[in-house]
């Protein structure tokens, strides 16, 4: 038996809860140019904080499973991302590469999500779902799990489809699952970006970081649909908490905390619970 988790306080028509918990970046990751991405990523991997690139979380808390889910992905090793920039020489080309991954545990994220808590530097979007909603979320994660897709994570990977993923494309594919994707989360959460050829290294074609935080006509500009290069699309944590805080000082909205973070709430209880497949392939 598992502790209950910390509960903010509201009373809720539902015991089924679905909690997306969204980790902003130290500084924010710049996404206008080349330039500004890598220069970006430098400053919040100086900083020492952790979750340089932002991160999310879900938790799935129902008196119906017996265990208690609070996971996220991420990489398995740090250093391996670190190793490909600066070692191998990756440059952009590290956006599509995978590196082994693993699935965090509730005794690594509540001490953080208690620090963040107090900090604020953190935000919850908090579903009431139903319980036919919190079985099949409970399905998918057990079978996620089971099949080891959390071997491969990467940022374009698409957990439904077997690739493993990234903490936000895994965080979103679970509410695919639970059937609460609102229209303006894809409107909002999501980027996509034309990365130049000359960006993209690999093993024959290196790329140093100071190619990248130099500033030139090159750096400063992604590659145009004509232009050689690779698009990717994806996810982004900083764009969901920018999401949550506009949303939650709307004056139409209650300003409601967990602590000093902010929440946004949705009563999902009566939203179509999805009934296709768990994966894709």
């Amino acid at each position: 038996m598992f502790d209950s988790p910390p509960t903010p306080a509201k009373a809720h028509s539902s015991p089924h809860l679905l909690r997306f918990c969204i980790y902003p970046s130290p500084f924010g990751v710049d996404w206008r140019s080349p330039h500004h991405l890598a220069r970006s990523v430098a400053l919040n991997t100086l900083s020492f904080r952790p979750r340089t690139i932002g991160h999310v979380a879900v938790e799935l808390v129902s008196p119906v499973i017996r265990q208690r889910w609070f996971t996220g992905m991420t990489a398995k090793r740090f250093s391996d991302d670190r190793n490909a920039v600066l070692k191998d020489q990756f440059g952009l080309g590290i956006v599509f590469h995978s590196v082994e991954g693993k699935m965090e545990t509730p005794d690594h994220l509540d001490p953080e999500r208690q620090k963040r808590l107090k900090s604020g530097h953190f935000s919850v979007i908090e579903f009431e779902i139903k319980e036919l909603a919190a079985v099949r979320v409970d399905h998918y994660l057990s079978e996620y799990q089971n099949q080891g897709l959390y071997r491969w994570y990467g940022l374009p990977n698409r957990p439904r489809y077997r690739e493993g993923g990234g903490c936000s494309a895994f965080a979103v594919s679970v509410l695919e699952i639970a059937g609460l994707m609102k229209r303006e989360f894809y409107t909002h959460w999501q980027l996509s970006r034309r990365v130049p050829a000359d960006f993209l290294g690999n093993a024959h074609h290196k790329v140093p970081v100071w190619k990248l935080l130099s500033q030139n006509r090159k750096t400063l500009a992604w590659a145009s649909p004509h232009q050689p290069g690779l698009e990717i699309q994806f996810w982004d944590p900083d764009c969901m908490h920018r999401w949550v805080l506009n949303e939650w000082s709307n004056p139409k909205n209650p300003q409601e905390n967990w602590e000093n973070a902010p929440i946004l709430r949705f009563d999902a209880t009566t939203w179509t619970t999805p009934t296709d497949a768990l994966f894709k392939i």
